[in-house]
């Protein structure tokens, strides 16, 4: 009976953990302080119970290499003379509580988990995205706020001169980029790769909420990721499987009618095809602040800088490109160790190539890879939990497979 209780706790936690990373707010304890999740209060039950499961665990190389890569981060903090700074080793905390998590979720009973929480949750996500589309019971105050949606929130459905202008899907995500992600993780765990035709509803809705979004990085993604199952062949791809190449365009033009309020306005992802992305705003302040990063990477380019979180916020930027980010806190050491931390998975698991697991693995890896590019997924704490979840499932496949 104490066995039973202790899986079922810990199968609690773990929904509970992936509940709260998709539905529930940041908590600010203090303003110096980075904001916490309801996550960072339960990783002392986590811990407990890998401490109790210690006989059973497992010790990959990778999670090794996750060690080093916390020592590195703490060795480059005391490098640049900025170990008296609190909030530099929240990256290191960062790395080591991906590393639990995945310890921890790759011990639960995945299958059972996928079974009873994926699809009740994503229909869940869907509604509440579909009442802050069309503002139902006023939702956009509470994500206007108490999640963090400020300007996104603000102006949606119209431009700074509050305008009718074409809608940005935000969600509880606070922004329309990592809301697509999000989206995007749910639209490969539901493709198809074996025909199944009840999963096309699912992964056509999946692709519909991403193009709501009208994220361009979450369009090229979703580009990316078909030419990846071409080229790699991870589908055998028969006739009846061009109902996903159908689903896509169809989920495009039925989100482009929706937000442009039937072709009313223009929408923001057609400047991905129209030419007007690279002369953009957003695309233009991106490339100065790339610049401005780039020449100071030059001045330490081994180690880098350091955390120095501190930095950013006294220069009110964001880096929008997670390899110059690494690069610019740890150096090119740093930017190997960022690039081993979303590959060397796949690497260590080659073997497993054939196995559908190994297969959609990939595909959440190119989601990081390809969003990294404009935007800082590993940072953000919505997308930093699903692929840490993603890559548990991958190890708990591993080893029954291994098993079996």
């Amino acid at each position: 009976m104490i066995g039973q209780s202790k899986v079922n706790f810990s199968f609690l936690l773990g929904g509970m953990i992936l509940f709260s990373t998709l539905f529930m707010p940041d908590i600010s304890i203090h303003v110096s302080l980075p904001a916490l999740q309801l996550v960072d209060f339960c990783m002392p039950f986590v811990i407990g119970i890998l401490f109790l499961d210690r006989k059973t665990l497992k010790v990959e190389k990778y999670f090794l290499f996750l060690l080093l890569f916390a020592a590195y981060i703490l060795f480059t903090i005391i490098l640049n003379h900025r170990y008296s700074l609190i909030n530099e080793y929240f990256e290191v905390y960062k790395i080591l509580k991906f590393l639990v998590l995945i310890l921890f979720f790759s011990h639960l009973d995945i299958p059972l988990l996928l079974k009873q929480l994926v699809k009740p949750f994503f229909i869940l996500l869907v509604l509440v995205n579909i009442f802050h589309f069309y503002n139902v019971f006023n939702i956009n105050y509470i994500l206007e706020t108490a999640y963090r949606g400020d300007l996104n929130i603000k102006y949606f459905g119209t431009d700074t001169l509050a305008r009718p202008a074409g809608k940005r899907m935000v969600g509880m995500a606070g922004n329309p980029n990592t809301n697509a992600l999000l989206f995007c993780f749910f639209a490969v765990y539901f493709i198809p790769l074996k025909f199944k035709a009840q999963n096309i509803i699912w992964f056509f809705t999946a692709l519909l909420f991403t193009f709501l979004c009208q994220s361009r990085t979450a369009m090229l993604i979703l580009i990316v990721l078909l030419i990846a199952i071409l080229v790699l062949k991870l589908s055998d791809w028969k006739l009846k499987n061009w109902l996903v190449i159908i689903a896509c365009f169809s989920s495009y033009f039925i989100a482009w009618m929706l937000s442009s309020s039937f072709f009313k306005y223009p929408i923001y992802s057609n400047s991905m095809f129209n030419g007007v992305a690279m002369g953009s705003n957003s695309a233009m302040g991106r490339l100065e602040v790339w610049k401005f990063l780039g020449k100071m990477i030059l001045e330490k380019p081994i180690f880098g800088h350091g955390p120095n979180k501190n930095f950013f916020y006294e220069n009110k930027i964001y880096s929008e490109n997670e390899y110059i980010l690494y690069t610019w806190r740890y150096g090119l050491v740093g930017l190997i160790a960022y690039l081993g931390v979303l590959i060397y998975p796949l690497i260590l698991f080659y073997k497993q190539r054939k196995e559908w697991f190994y297969k959609t693995a990939i595909l959440f890896t190119l989601i990081m890879l390809i969003s990294a590019l404009t935007n800082n997924p590993f940072t953000e704490r919505h997308v930093f939990i699903i692929f840490t979840f993603s890559l548990a499932c991958l190890f708990y496949y591993v080893r029954k497979n291994h098993v079996s």
